[in-house]
């Protein structure tokens, strides 16, 4: 089944327009090779009367085009966050190719992404999740993240506390990004999975989601979406 919904013409071109005016990282990407960096789109213009856009060629990128053999298209794929926090996706032809200076034509289609729920990110080492159970709180390191649950680290002597299917009428996830704090509500959940934690002296338990707020989770949905930008960052630039 497709899960993503195609963006056209003008909405389309507003979409590149909102990228050069937001200076957003997108994720360029070379068919049919290995090669994958961040760049910006960092002007428009026409190129014998067609819109074209230029962006700052990473390392290595004009050496990996170049490479390519003559009967494949000359495109390259890219893919950013929205400001809908969705994933985008779009193919563009290579326009021109001079003194490092790299021309694409505007994509006639954008794909826009469903964020599915089990998607999952590493969480922040000092990341929490809050329950409370028969007036006492416990707190656990949070391993992972997603729209759907979690997977915590639960101290051992805690484990007969839990059971399968044990619901929870409120749980709170506690994240610190880029210095500031988020604290997302989550109005019920339940306990899908105990196992063996690869923490010392801990189990793992994995919460699913139940109920969830609107604002909560638009909330949540953006920290992924940040997790995620920024993993790809961190990677790319080391």
């Amino acid at each position: 089944m497709q899960n993503f919904e195609i963006i056209a013409e003008q909405k389309a071109l507003d979409l590149i327009d909102w990228l050069i005016e937001t200076h957003t990282f997108i994720k360029v990407s070379v068919p049919s090779r290995s090669y994958t960096r961040l760049t910006l789109i960092t002007e428009k213009g026409n190129l014998n009367g067609i819109a074209a856009f230029q962006i700052d060629p990473p390392e290595g990128l004009i050496d990996s085009i170049s490479k390519l053999p003559p009967d494949e298209p000359a495109k390259l794929i890219f893919e950013f966050s929205g400001e809908d926090h969705l994933l985008h996706r779009f193919e563009a032809p290579i326009a021109d190719i001079s003194r490092q200076v790299l021309w694409l034509l505007y994509p006639p289609i954008i794909e826009r992404y469903q964020l599915r729920n089990n998607y999952r990110i590493k969480a922040p080492t000092d990341a929490e999740a809050v329950v409370r159970f028969e007036e006492q709180e416990i707190r656990m390191p949070v391993d992972n993240i997603s729209l759907g649950g979690t997977l915590c680290h639960c101290p051992n002597l805690l484990k007969k506390f839990f059971m399968l299917d044990m619901p929870f009428d409120g749980l709170d996830l506690l994240i610190t990004l880029e210095g500031d704090g988020y604290l997302i509500s989550i109005d019920r959940a339940v306990v899908r999975r105990i196992e063996q934690g690869v923490r010392a002296k801990h189990f793992g338990i994995a919460f699913e989601f139940l109920a969830i707020e609107k604002e909560a989770k638009k909330r949540l949905t953006k920290i992924i979406y940040d997790l995620q930008r920024d993993f790809l960052k961190n990677r790319f630039q080391n």
